[in-house]
């Protein structure tokens, strides 16, 4: 499984994710194989703000799930066609680093989404 993170610079296990989905500064992606990180990249998104830039980025680099702390209806629809499943983190866990929500994550403690959260 790849998993994408929507986090702040500079990216990786200890960055925290970023709230504001269309505003992320680096995208964490881990590949998690038998509940165990094998892999760690982060990729640095380009150009302007687009609803999706981002979902079309997860999908070039290979993600078929995501971890957000909110996002749009638009981006989270682009996120669907592209067979990525979404999950949310709540305000608990919204300023603990990436290593720290994977766990909660791999504990299915996290919610899948089914639409967007944000009205942006």
């Amino acid at each position: 499984m790849k998993t994408a993170f929507p986090t702040f610079n500079p990216g990786g296990l200890d960055s925290n994710i970023n709230p504001h989905f269309g505003q992320t500064e680096a995208i964490t992606l881990i590949t998690i194989e038998n509940s165990e990180i094998k892999e760690t990249n982060i990729v640095k998104p380009q150009g302007s703000h687009s609803c999706g830039a981002l979902p079309s980025l997860f999908a070039q680099n290979g993600a078929d799930t995501c971890i957000v702390g909110g996002i749009g209806g638009r981006p989270f629809m682009f996120l669907q066609q592209y067979g990525i499943k979404t999950f949310t983190v709540g305000q608990d866990l919204i300023s603990k680093s990436v290593k720290e929500v994977i766990g909660h994550f791999l504990a299915n403690q996290l919610s899948e989404l089914g639409s967007g959260t944000c009205q942006q």
